[in-house]
Order: C-alpha cells, then sequence, then structure tokens
C-alpha cells in the first residue's frame, strides 16, 4: 500500500463482518471464522465503531492499534474516499463496492473510476453475451457497444433474459440497448444491429474499444483477422454441454494476439460457415450454461480493465466447465507464433 493511501484512506470494516457485543465480550464474525475480545471487549468495539469509511484513518484515536489484527485476518477495507462521498455519487452501488472489497481491500472504490471510463464492445448478444452485457452494465462499465445482426426468436427466450414474446422479431441489439438503458441510466450504449467486423466503420469502432468480447458462433470466429493485433480480446461459449471461458489475450502484456492464436482454426472456421442447414440441427443451448459463462467472462473482462481489482485473469488460459458433473478445469494454451507481441 502506497504512502498516499496509507495517510489518506479511510478505513471500513468488511461488511461480511458481524459484531456481537455482550457485557465485556466483543465477537467478531466472518462466515465461520470468529475473533473474540473478552476483558477489553467494549473498548474494542469503539475502535471498531470509527471504521465507517468516513473519517481519514490518522485521524482516528488508536486505531493503528487494532488495524494489524484486521489486517491479519483480511477484514479491513481501505477506502480512497469517504464511503458517503462514493454513494452519492451511484447510489445503487453499495453492494458491488462490498463485492470489490472482497477482491481488493486497498481502495476497491478506484475500480469504479476505472470501469466508469472502460469502452467494451461484445460481438454477439445472444445466449452468452444477454447475460455478459448485463453483468458489465452491472458492475459499472460505463460504455458498451453491442454488435450482432440476429432478431428475436421464440426459442431464445429460455436463456436471453433481456427479451420478451412482445420483441419477438426485433432486433436483438435494439431491444438490448432499450433494456440497458432502462435499467442502468448513467451507462453509455451503442448497439449495432449487423455483423462489425463485415461493415465499413469496423475500423473507427475498434479503434475506440478498449477490449473486445466475443460471445457468438463459429462464423462470427472466422473473421477474426478483422481484429486489430494490438486490442485485447476475450471468449465465451460452449460446446456441447462443455462451457469455455478464455482466453484473455492482450498483446501488449505479451500474450499472443487475436489473429495469431485463431489462425489454426480458420480452416474449421470456414468449414462450420458453409455447413448446411438442417431443421433439426438445433444448437443445445440451456439457461444455465448461458449464464455462467456469461458472468464469468464478465468477471475475466472486469480484471483487465480495472487492475486495482487485482490484474487480469485466464491470460493464454481457458476455463472448462463440464456441465455434465460440474467439474471445472483450467488449461494453459499451446505456444503459438505471434510477432505481435510486445
Amino acid at each position: 500500500m502506497n504512502a498516499t493511501m496509507t495517510a489518506n484512506c479511510y478505513p471500513w470494516l468488511l461488511p461480511s463482518v458481524r459484531m456481537r457485543l455482550s457485557g465485556d465480550t466483543l465477537i467478531l464474525r466472518d462466515g465461520g471464522e470468529f475473533l473474540t475480545f473478552e476483558s477489553d471487549g467494549r473498548r474494542v468495539f469503539e475502535l471498531l465503531s470509527q471504521a465507517g469509511g468516513e473519517a481519514p484513518e490518522a485521524s482516528l484515536t488508536d486505531f493503528h492499534l487494532l488495524a494489524p489484527v484486521l489486517e491479519e485476518r483480511r477484514w479491513l477495507v481501505r477506502l480512497a474516499r469517504p464511503l458517503s462521498e462514493i454513494l452519492s455519487q451511484s447510489p445503487g452501488a453499495s453492494r458491488q463496492l462490498a463485492y470489490f472489497a472482497q477482491l481488493q481491500r486497498n481502495g476497491p472504490d478506484r475500480s469504479f473510476e476505472e470501469l466508469s471510463g472502460a469502452r467494451i464492445l461484445i460481438l454477439g448478444v445472444g445466449g452468452v453475451g444477454s447475460h455478459l452485457a448485463v453483468s458489465l452494465a452491472g458492475s459499472g462499465v460505463g460504455h458498451l457497444t453491442l454488435s450482432d445482426p440476429d432478431s428475436i426468436d421464440q426459442t431464445n427466450l429460455n436463456r436471453q433474459f433481456m427479451y420478451a414474446m412482445s420483441d419477438v422479431g426485433k432486433y436483438k441489439v435494439r431491444v438490448a440497448e432499450r433494456f440497458l438503458r432502462d435499467r442502468y441510466p448513467q451507462v453509455d450504449i451503442r448497439s449495432i444491429p449487423e455483423r462489425l467486423l463485415d461493415h465499413p466503420t469496423a475500423r473507427n469502432v475498434l479503434s475506440e474499444i478498449d477490449l473486445v468480447v466475443f460471445a457468438g458462433d463459429w462464423d462470427t470466429l472466422g473473421r477474426q483477422s478483422r481484429i486489430p493485433t494490438d486490442i485485447p480480446v476475450v471468449s465465451a461459449g460452449y460446446i456441447g454441454s462443455t462451457g469455455i471461458v478464455g482466453p484473455l489475450l492482450d498483446p501488449r502484456a505479451g500474450t499472443a494476439c487475436w489473429r495469431c492464436r485463431l489462425a489454426p482454426f480458420d480452416e474449421l472456421c470456414s468449414l462450420e460457415a458453409q455447413a448446411p442447414q438442417r431443421e433439426t440441427g438445433w444448437n443445445s443451448s440451456g439457461a444455465t450454461i448461458n449464464g455462467l459463462l456469461g458472468h464469468l467472462a464478465a468477471e475475466v473482462v472486469l480484471r483487465q480493465v480495472a487492475p486495482s481489482l487485482g490484474g487480469p485473469l485466464l491470460k493464454e488460459e481457458i476455463l472448462l466447465i463440464d456441465m455434465v458433473t460440474l467439474t471445472v478445469t483450467k488449461e494453459r494454451m499451446a505456444d503459438v507464433d505471434c510477432p505481435h507481441r510486445s
């Protein structure tokens, strides 16, 4: 923790910690972990009562005596701004802030500033992408661009919860934009009802993006060569009953770029795009697997665009989720030649 943060921070007892004072005995509990103060419980209670995220730590009487104990158990959060100031600017963010505090004890509120400036492009707002979009907007991402040429079909409604029966036939991105604006008015949302990577304006749009998320089909993936090699990319999808989250690719941080990573799959993508369509060739797509993958992919995005949360996840790794057994494994991807690493 840097010196500036130490001098100006606003201590806050982790919201999940519960306090019980009985006589001179104080019991603190977080989940199944307990900490008991017997003879000096009332004094400790008074000290803890100061840790409400409103006063600078340097101004709290004798709080430095208790801080090491709380830090050892990771129960002490230090905010960069007073808690009341944070919530006055984002009245609905209290639960999200409490979650970020579980990830990062020192300045978790800084992540809101990082996220508010983040510009994310989501390619595909179907099963995975619709959950992803809601999760990112609800977490505080400030700018979302949604690209999808598809319209809403009745078969989408089992897993794509932004859409209703009355929306059947409408463009997904238009309905998604309306849904997100109503729920998260502070988020800047742009919708493009076509395959962005096929559009002449793609280069201009991509020049304004911090990260691309592929949440579409193989046909979408087949256009990977149109993503500039310096833009970070995350992908999420599934094959049958196996969900796949990742990899995160960021050539600026030493990984292969998206173009080089998917080059071996060019032929497969081409064959998939040319495959004949059958009336009974439905793609299996359940509500649970789509929601799970969309929200996990959102977590990967958050860690990438908000470094204060602890840094990126799944760099050149994939998370495999077997829905038959609910087994989760992580695998490192094989090395590929990529001249675009920096």
